[in-house]
This record gives C-alpha cells, sequence and structure tokens, in this order.
C-alpha cells in the first residue's frame, strides 16, 4: 500500500512539472509575436512573368532572373513597398526593374573561375531611378539590434546575404523578445518567411525618402 501511495504522488509530481512546462512555453510563444513595420510585395524570382527573362549576360539557361535574380528582385520588393516607380509611371516589379537596369549600367560582369559572370546587380545603380533612393553599402552584418532598429524604422533599407553568401533576401520583421533572434524577411526564391540571424553574413543597406520624386 505504502509502495503504491508513493508511485502515485510521484506520478502526480511528474504530471505538475509537465503542465507546469506546457504553461512557460505557451507563456514564452504568447510574448514573442512578431513585428512587421511594412508590409512588401512579395516578388518571386521563377514567376512566370519574368523568370526566364535574361539579366546582364545573355545565356538563357543562366543568366535569368529565377536563376540569378535574388538581390534585383529583393530591391525590386523594397523599392515598389514604398512607393518608388519607374518615370513616367511604371511600377516596379523584377520585370520591370531588370529592363531598366539592362537600360542604365545596372549590371556589372565579375570574373570568376575564368567565366565573366555579368549578372552582378550595380548597387548603386537603383540611385538613378528616383530623387531619394541613396545606396549606403555592402558590408558585414552589425549587432541584432541595430538591424532590429533598421526594420522597424523602415530605414535603411536592409537585404541580408545568407545561405552561405550564395542567396540574398529582404528584412521584413523581427519578434519582439530579445531573445528570440528570428528575423522575418521576403524570400524571392525560397518558399522560407524567416531566418536566423546567424545565418545573415553581410547586408546591402540603402536609404529611402519617404517622399520621392521620379528622374526625368
Amino acid at each position: 500500500k505504502f509502495w503504491r501511495e508513493e508511485a502515485n504522488e510521484g506520478r502526480m509530481r511528474s504530471l505538475w512539472v509537465a503542465v507546469g512546462v506546457l504553461v512557460f512555453v505557451c507563456l514564452a510563444l504568447a510574448q514573442s509575436k512578431p513585428i512587421i513595420p511594412h508590409h512588401y510585395p512579395l516578388y518571386k524570382q521563377c514567376d512566370p512573368a519574368w523568370a526566364n527573362d535574361t539579366m546582364g549576360g545573355h545565356d538563357k539557361s543562366f543568366d535569368t532572373i529565377c536563376v540569378q535574380g535574388c538581390a534585383m528582385s529583393s530591391v525590386s520588393s523594397a523599392l515598389a513597398g514604398r512607393g518608388y516607380k519607374i518615370h513616367p509611371n511604371i511600377v516596379i516589379t523584377p520585370k520591370t526593374m531588370n529592363e531598366w537596369l539592362q537600360k542604365n549600367r545596372g549590371y556589372e560582369c565579375v570574373m570568376i573561375n575564368k567565366f565573366n559572370y555579368c549578372d552582378n546587380l550595380n548597387l548603386t545603380a537603383p540611385q538613378q531611378i528616383a530623387h531619394g533612393i541613396k545606396f549606403i553599402s555592402e558590408k558585414e552584418k552589425p549587432d541584432l539590434e541595430t538591424v532590429k532598429s533598421w526594420i522597424a524604422m523602415k530605414n535603411p533599407i536592409a537585404i541580408g546575404h545568407v545561405d552561405n553568401k550564395h542567396h540574398f533576401v529582404l528584412l521584413t520583421g523581427f519578434y519582439n523578445d530579445a531573445k528570440n533572434t528570428t528575423i522575418l524577411v521576403n524570400d524571392p526564391y525560397f518558399n522560407r518567411p524567416s531566418y536566423d540571424f546567424s545565418d545573415i553574413a553581410d547586408i546591402i543597406t540603402y536609404h529611402l525618402d519617404n517622399e520621392y520624386q521620379t528622374i526625368n
């Protein structure tokens, strides 16, 4: 009898511990809420409307928006989301942005392993689209709180280099829990809503004025 009572007490203690853990997890999840200060259009590189359009190069199996257009698509998402247009009144999409870049020295060629790779976005080129767009830099990421402040203030626009520096995404949000290092993104290729801060290497930044005027 004594053994049964002790066993029952042990089971009850285990049950209460499990309930306590569950309550703690639920409270933690409830307190960790996503903060998305501004909603940007999610442009996908492989959208049939522009997937096969070539960029700086002319190889239709390699130099297309679907294959190479992650940075350009992320910049397009940022500019369109903030209301910028290509003169006179063209909505910015990866297709229209790419066409504009091709006409305005928007791509640069870089020799990689004896291959002339010509789909690199000229990061200063978007400044010519409209007054109020200013390229700041591409450099190693600062601390997490600084990046969160950028996203919260909507300036500078931040485009993160992820996937071991093979891919670019637009940073759009974060969680209010200081211990949560998840960064919400618009990913132009993968169906991924977020990356951990540790997955981000360098960051491309642009300052965008709230008011803008297209350049004739």
